[in-house]
């Protein structure tokens, strides 16, 4: 039978839009064998998963474990329904426009949390629920070190905030690219009349090298809907 813990494990992996526990694991970085017997209740899981589970779903330990709606024993607070969670990833690359081969979602090493007003991701950005990664930048191919202050310039340890669902380039703008190593930004735009159809992959910096490829090697993760910069 059905652990209690387990049922309610699988409720608020439900709840926070996770469609199956297999994908919830590999989004959220967790043992997809281990998080799978725990949510069918095939195995027991302990209070420092629970607050791991916890933390990732937006409830209480105490409330996985027992039940309990009060996780002030736990010394956990339930997350703000006004904040919305931001899933922190690997950091971008600056490798030079490879040609891309994958466009899997799931290319990231889950870090931590970010947590955004919810007015900001949904209604701003429009960014869906869940649907939301943030990337750090790393390298400088997305500063133009002749013009560094012109718009929408990335300089290396901004964080880059990813639209998981936006992945077509029409408009053209800029993109968080699989380049079959690693994520890298890129500005991503149609070539118009080209048959099969392509895009041109290119940087802000010129020594990069612009790169082209057919729409289906492109390995589009999702659109870049804004940034977090230091002042200095």
């Amino acid at each position: 039978m059905k652990s209690e813990p387990g049922k309610r494990l699988r409720e608020a992996r439900k709840n926070a839009g996770y469609k199956s526990a297999s994908v919830a694991a590999r989004m959220l970085g967790f043992n997809p064998v281990s998080y799978t017997a725990h949510e069918n209740g095939g195995r027991a899981f302990d209070a420092d998963r629970a607050r791991d589970y916890a933390n990732a779903f937006g409830v209480s330990p105490s409330w996985l474990l027992y039940g309990e709606a009060d996780s002030s024993q736990n010394g956990e607070a339930e997350r703000s329904p006004s904040s919305v969670n931001l899933h922190k990833e690997e950091p971008t690359v600056s490798s030079a426009g490879k040609k891309a081969f994958l466009a899997s979602l799931d290319v990231f090493e889950l870090e931590e949390f970010w947590e955004m007003p919810d007015v900001f991701i949904k209604d701003r950005l429009r960014i869906g629920e869940q649907r939301a990664r943030v990337l750090e930048v790393l390298g400088d191919s997305m500063y133009d070190p002749n013009n560094p202050t012109a718009p929408g310039s990335m300089y290396p340890g901004d964080r880059a905030i990813v639209d998981l669902d936006d992945v077509l380039p029409t408009p053209p703008g800029v993109f968080a690219v699989h380049d079959g190593i690693g994520v890298v930004i890129r500005i991503v735009e149609t070539i118009p009349h080209s048959k099969p159809p392509k895009l041109r992959l290119s940087s802000r910096n010129p020594r990069y090298a612009t790169h082209e490829c057919e729409t289906h090697e492109a390995g589009i993760v999702g659109r870049i809907k804004a940034k977090v910069s230091m002042l200095v």
